[in-house]
């Protein structure tokens, strides 16, 4: 008479117990687990790349997007720079042939950058066509005596 119960398996028949311990079918369980490792580890290293693969386009995307920003800040400076050098540069062309009068143009008391900027470029005018050899000459361009000549 055998007992039910055998290291923890209920245990029915004699076959039962034989075929247990039968060496193929221990052979195939090991095999299936095998299996199903594998499949997991396979599993596993699919989902890594996708993630590397989906963390690289983020990057690129970041890093294009980055560019062109900067790409369009360069831009837009540039364009603002030049349209500003262009102005500077017909108006006192202007100025030089007669054609607009610059007289002492204020701004609530205060000289306004565009006048001041004109009544350098004529000082530097001045300043190029005729030597002047007066003691007052090397303080026409500091900062502190701009507004005293004109």
């Amino acid at each position: 008479i055998d007992t039910p119960q055998e290291n923890g398996h209920i245990v029915h028949t004699e076959e039962d117990l034989h075929d247990r311990s039968d060496s193929q079918a221990s052979e195939r369980r090991t095999r299936r687990k095998r299996k199903r490792k594998k499949k997991n580890k396979r599993e596993r290293e699919r989902k890594k790349r996708k993630r590397e693969r989906k963390r690289k386009r983020r990057e690129r995307k970041r890093k294009q997007m980055e560019r062109r920003k900067r790409r369009e800040r360069e831009k837009g400076q540039g364009r603002r720079k030049s349209a500003s050098r262009r102005h500077s540069r017909s108006v006192s062309w202007k100025e030089r042939e007669g054609l607009t009068e610059v007289g002492e143009r204020y701004v609530d008391g205060v000289r306004s950058g565009r006048s001041l900027s004109l009544l350098h470029s004529q000082q530097s005018d001045l300043h190029h066509t005729e030597p002047v050899t007066t003691a007052a000459s090397p303080s026409q361009h500091s900062p502190t005596n701009r507004n005293t000549h004109s």
